[in-house]
């Protein structure tokens, strides 16, 4: 039997740091990949979780770089690995006016929210067998046009309806493959991502949601075969008001909301 593995990026902390410890409560596999930039974290999480049961695989690579693909998709192909469960987590956002925000801050934010999220499904879907799973990891911002942070939202939107036509794609188009694809829309959690977002506003994190329990909720919807997963009832409310609200009512509550 082909060895079976899950592929996490972001995984140094946050969100992918939960995602890798909480996997095998849901799915077992074989092995575990865990990508990000910072080998020393991967490192620590790697001595935490690593079992006999399961073993751990550390990539520490710079998603927008685009030779990381390539890197991942011969890793792949050279012991003909069967993915299990594909996490696209890593992601970057920075929460200023447009103008403030640098070029290559707008590049990247691409870069690793788009770029690497359907490079990287698009090198494990064909190493994927039923049952396989798909967690891609968009946004509550994916829902509004988001003042001053434009680009971040804008990108989430795309990973969000990306993600729906792609599970549509795949259970309708006809593909005998038995595929769940989940888009996550977290709204605050308690993670770094505020502190590396915004230079000049800093955010408390006393009513974040703890990541633990979005990574656990995003799995309980996921084998739910859900599409879109959202955590806790306050953002669940603000995503049905905002379905439901008039466009121009939503631009002045955000201008509102959103001022200096």
């Amino acid at each position: 039997m082909k060895k079976q593995i899950a592929i996490i990026t972001g995984a140094s902390s946050g969100l992918g740091s939960d995602y890798a410890r909480e996997l095998n409560h849901y799915i077992e596999v074989d092995e575990i990949w865990i990508i990000a930039r910072r080998e020393d974290l991967l490192l620590k999480l790697k001595s935490e979780i690593e079992s006999q049961k399961c073993k751990i695989k550390i990539l520490p690579l710079n998603l927008t770089d685009r030779t990381s693909f390539t890197v991942i998709k011969d890793l792949l192909d050279a012991q003909d690995f069967e993915v299990k469960i594909l996490i696209n987590n890593a992601g970057l956002g920075k929460f200023a006016n447009i103008e403030e925000i640098s070029l290559l801050d707008h590049q990247q934010m691409i870069d690793l929210n788009i770029t690497a999220l359907v490079s990287l499904t698009k090198i494990c879907l064909p190493k994927m067998s039923a049952p396989g799973y798909i967690i891609q990891v968009s946004s509550i911002a994916s829902l509004i046009p988001f003042p001053r942070f434009a680009t971040y939202s804008a990108t989430k939107t795309f990973v969000k309806y990306w993600s729906q036509a792609l599970a549509n794609e795949i259970k309708f188009g006809g593909s005998n493959k038995q595929i769940s694809v989940l888009a996550v829309c977290p709204g605050p959690v308690a993670t770094e991502f505020f502190e590396i977002a915004s230079t000049y506003q800093k955010r408390v994190h006393k009513n974040f949601a703890s990541p633990k329990d979005v990574v656990r909720k995003s799995y309980d919807d996921l084998l739910k075969n859900k599409n879109i997963s959202i955590y806790g009832l306050p953002m669940n409310l603000f995503a049905i008001i905002y379905k439901w609200l008039p466009s121009a009512m939503i631009n002045w509550i955000l201008r509102l909301t959103n001022r200096t």
